[in-house]
């Protein structure tokens, strides 16, 4: 299972190429960060305590900038969502997520992760608040994702 934090604020050219380059996208996992994984936390219960505790929390996206082989939108400072990362592992036992991010593209090169932020530069950088969370069960079988519960932050 994982626990995301959606982010409805993404502009709608980076969710076009979402579509076309995230197979999470295609599948309905909307952009987000994702707040932790594990299947150390099936009770809902225990979900829904630990983001309780959180209040909604504003940021500021940038980038995209290249993680791994996929293209990022990341936070100007991103020390405030780490931390809540942090907060909500140690809740849920679970190791925290080091370096929240939402994936705009995979597969990509650095050099068509420049293309992309030259492309996406009149829309980002991009300010919003993380207001929910979803839990998220994916079914390999059946090549779907299952929303197991919804959360509100605070």
């Amino acid at each position: 299972m994982t626990l995301i934090a959606p982010v409805p604020f993404v502009p709608a050219e980076v969710e076009h190429i979402r579509r076309e380059c995230d197979w999470s996208s295609r599948l309905g996992v909307p952009a987000h960060f994702t707040l932790a994984a594990g299947a150390a936390f099936a009770e809902v219960r225990d979900v829904a305590a630990a983001l309780r505790r959180e209040a909604p929390l504003a940021l500021v996206l940038a980038g995209p900038e290249q993680l791994r082989d996929a293209a990022c939108l990341v936070p100007v400072d991103p020390r405030p969502l780490r931390e809540l990362c942090a907060r909500v592992a140690d809740g849920l036992s679970v190791p925290p997520i080091r370096m929240p991010h939402v994936t705009v593209a995979r597969g990509l090169t650095i050099a068509q992760t420049g293309s992309l932020r030259r492309q996406l530069a009149p829309v980002l950088p991009v300010t919003g608040v993380l207001e929910s969370a979803l839990l998220l069960d994916y079914d390999e079988g059946a090549g779907a994702v299952r929303t197991l519960g919804s959360f509100q932050l605070g």
